[in-house]
Order: C-alpha cells, then structure tokens, then sequence
C-alpha cells in the first residue's frame, strides 16, 4: 500500500509542478484531468483494502483476459481498437489496475491519433519467455527525433495536441519496473506501432 501511495503522490506532483508552465496546452489539461481520475480510483481501491483487509494487489495475471476487458474500456472511442489474440495461456505477475492502465492509455492515445476511419490493432503472442503486446494504427505518426528526445517525457505532446504526454510516460515506468520494456516505431502520415515486452511467469 505505501509503494502504491508513493506512486500515486509522484503522480500528482508530476502535475503540479509542470501546471503553471502547461496549463494553456489543452493536451497537459487532458493528461493531468486523466491522471487525476485514476488517482482517485486508485486511492478508492486502497482505500477498500484496509477497510476489508484484502491482501496485496500484485496478482497473476492472464494477458489475453486482461487485453479483452481493456479493449472493451477502450470501445468509448474511434476508431474501435480489433484484438488478436495468438496465445492464450501467458500469465505474469503485475498489479492488476497500473497494468490496465498501461494499456489502455497507450491504446487510447493511437485512437487519438487515428481518424475515426482508420484502424487500431492490438495483438497478443508468445516469444520465448516473454509476452509480446503490439498496438499498431494507421494515424498520424511521429517523427524520429520526436520518438528518441521527447516521446517518453512526461507532458510532451505532439504538435496536434492529442496527448502522448504523462500516460506513456506512467506506462513506460511501470512496464519497466516489470522487468519489461516499451518500443516505438513511428513514420509521419503513415502510423505507429507500440510493442510492449513483458516477461511471463509461464505457459
């Protein structure tokens, strides 16, 4: 619960201290309003916890149960992300909201930079040890100096304003901390493709 709580402050110290030079971009006022919603809930649940005494969250996790109730979170939106799923028994260890949160953000920020006729895909395999998630569109895309200098910061944004700001940033910590790793590729006017990299427990 402390760790949670740490994470949880370091959140909301992130927008406070960027506010006053941010608060104009209407991307830093989307991100930080986004961030604070899931503070809440997430401060609600550790909440429950201690008045029922449930144990830790960290929890093994099916992926392909997960990535379904995360597209179905992520339905509110155009265009409406496909999911493949090439395995089914890839189970890792992780806290089950923050890993939700990952992907939905980065699945939400695709669809932000997708027209509502475009696509969103997610897929789901098995390489090796590791769980293999990728969530390729065909929208806007970035550029390679804005890939390697200023994508993984947090309350850095593309020139549109469709926030690719402190949600990346969360999940690229978070999906580290699992002893995984979060990769970009990107081409202006063509599409990006996330591919996140977890290692699994078993299957």
């Amino acid at each position: 619960i402390m760790h949670d709580l740490k994470n949880l402050i370091a959140q909301q110290a992130l927008v406070v201290e960027n506010a006053a030079k941010h608060k104009e971009n209407p991307a830093f006022v989307e991100d930080a309003i986004r961030t604070i919603d899931n503070s809440v809930t997430r401060m609600s649940t550790l909440l429950q916890k201690l008045q029922h005494n449930e144990p830790p969250e960290i929890r093994s996790l099916v992926l392909n149960k997960v990535l379904i109730e995360v597209s179905k979170k992520c339905r509110d939106l155009k265009p409406i992300p496909t999911l493949r799923l090439e395995s089914s028994d890839i189970i890792i260890n992780a806290d089950p909201d923050r890993l939700s949160m990952s992907f939905v953000n980065i699945i939400k920020n695709a669809q932000e930079a997708t027209s509502s006729d475009g696509f969103v895909d997610i897929t789901l395999r098995r390489e090796g040890n590791n769980a293999i998630i990728t969530v390729e569109d065909n929208g806007e895309g970035m550029d390679e100096e804005f890939i390697q200098n200023r994508l993984f910061k947090p309350f850095i944004t593309t020139k549109s304003d469709k926030g690719m700001g402190i949600g990346v940033y969360l999940a690229t910590e978070f999906i580290t901390s699992l002893g995984g790793k979060l990769l970009a590729e990107s081409s202006l006017g063509v599409g990006s493709t996330f591919t996140i990299v977890i290692p699994a427990t078993k299957g």
